[in-house]
């Protein structure tokens, strides 16, 4: 074989070579994208969960110390109000916690008081 023909097969198996080269490249880095996506993956459903417990302790918390408070606004303004009145002339609270409404009355919706208009 003739000088040109060993290059030229030379060049040839250098192309092959570096083609094949290129797609384990090419598919190292696609496997190193997939792993790393998973990774993320899974990393942002961890931090979901530990974010959500969070929130719900901290909301727990929060239900607890509003309740504290009102319970403490409520004490406060009836004591005044015996300190400076001697009591509840209706004989009922001062202020009562807020009703909840049941299935039964939310199905209906609110009872309309027809007198709410004539008033004396």
């Amino acid at each position: 074989m003739g000088h040109l023909t060993e290059d030229m097969t030379r060049l040839r198996e250098e192309i092959d070579s570096n083609h094949y080269a290129r797609e384990r490249g090419v598919a190292a880095i696609r496997a190193g994208v997939s792993e790393m996506l998973e990774g993320f993956h899974t990393a942002h459903a961890e931090m979901a969960r530990n974010s959500q417990a969070e929130r719900m302790a901290s909301m727990s918390n929060l239900k607890r110390t509003v309740a504290g408070l009102r319970k403490g606004f409520v004490a406060d303004i009836q004591g005044a109000h015996q300190a400076w009145l001697g009591g509840s002339f209706s004989g009922r609270p001062i202020f009562e916690e807020p009703r909840r409404r049941t299935a039964a009355a939310e199905k209906t919706g609110p009872q309309k008081n027809p007198r709410k208009h004539f008033s004396r």
